[in-house]
């Protein structure tokens, strides 16, 4: 069974752009059909996202993470299997040796790594916040619209009414 992202978003209670952010930020752990779909043949206008049981249940997981508190990146390593490694773990760090400066290396890595994290992070959460903003504009747009519409109406049941004969 496919579902629309609709359907996927209030089974996740998320809204769609946040659906679409994850989808996009997990896509290499989603079925083809859940990645950002590709224009129809012919040139027409692209087709809508279909997700998979497995996508679903996936974005569960996905959902049940962020709550916990983890990063995106942390998801996605936790979430993504290693490649080619049949016992799953990282390599080990080289035995140790006589050198005053691993400890300092090592430590350097790891905030690499940290830092590599975040901005992973800050990327994602920019590519969230301009999907917000667009929303937010395309909103105030509709609002605009419906205010003139009301208005149009407030103007046309205006037309003066007809005096009544004064009884007296």
């Amino acid at each position: 069974m496919s579902y629309h992202p609709h359907q996927v978003a209030q089974r996740l209670g998320i809204s769609s752009s946040t659906l679409r952010l994850w989808s996009n930020h997990f896509a290499h752990l989603l079925s083809e059909g859940a990645r950002r779909p590709a224009a129809s043949d012919a040139g027409g206008p692209a087709r809508q996202r279909r997700y998979s049981e497995e996508d679903l249940e996936l974005l569960l997981q996905v959902r049940r993470l962020l709550a916990d508190g983890l990063t995106y990146q942390e998801v996605k390593a936790h979430l993504t299997p290693p490649p080619g490694d049949a016992g799953g773990a990282e390599p080990s760090p080289a035995p140790a040796t006589n050198d005053p400066t691993q400890p300092l290396r090592l430590a350097l890595q790891a905030q690499e790594r940290t830092i590599a994290a975040l901005r992973e992070t800050i990327a994602v959460l920019e590519l969230h916040l301009r999907t917000l903003l667009q929303e937010r504009e395309d909103a105030r747009a509709r609002e605009r619209l419906l205010l003139q519409r009301l208005s149009a109406l407030a103007s046309a049941s205006s037309v003066p009414e007809r005096e009544s004969p004064r009884r007296g």
